[in-house]
């Protein structure tokens, strides 16, 4: 399993999140709303090919309508290994951060 990088891991949890609703729009839209960070489209796919390829979303073809001029939404779902590749990255983070009390950091906010 592959390290997720920041980018990778905050699309991954935006898929997670929307359950069965992660389309490219509402991925970003997500992301903009729930992370205070803003993709632009071709950085947003070029992270969603990256997970794809590292097996850690599927890609599910959508129906074809008028609005979207016969192109389909591509929707995309965590994969198992994805869940994996998640749980690894929590992980880390909670042995980097153990140990360091918060209150460490209320000094330097003032």
């Amino acid at each position: 399993m592959e390290n997720l990088t920041k980018v990778e891991e905050t699309v991954l949890i935006a898929i997670w999140q929307l359950e069965g609703y992660a389309y490219g729009y509402n991925i970003r839209k997500h992301i903009l709303n729930a992370f205070k960070r803003e993709f632009t489209i071709g950085n947003l796919y070029s992270v969603l090919n990256q997970l794809d390829k590292k097996g850690y979303v599927l890609k599910s073809i959508g129906e074809t309508n008028e609005r979207r001029r016969g192109k389909p939404k591509v929707f995309y779902t965590v994969t198992e290994e994805g869940m994996q590749a998640l749980k690894s990255a929590r992980k880390a983070y909670n042995l980097i951060w153990k140990g360091l009390p918060v209150k460490a950091f209320e000094s330097r906010e003032k």
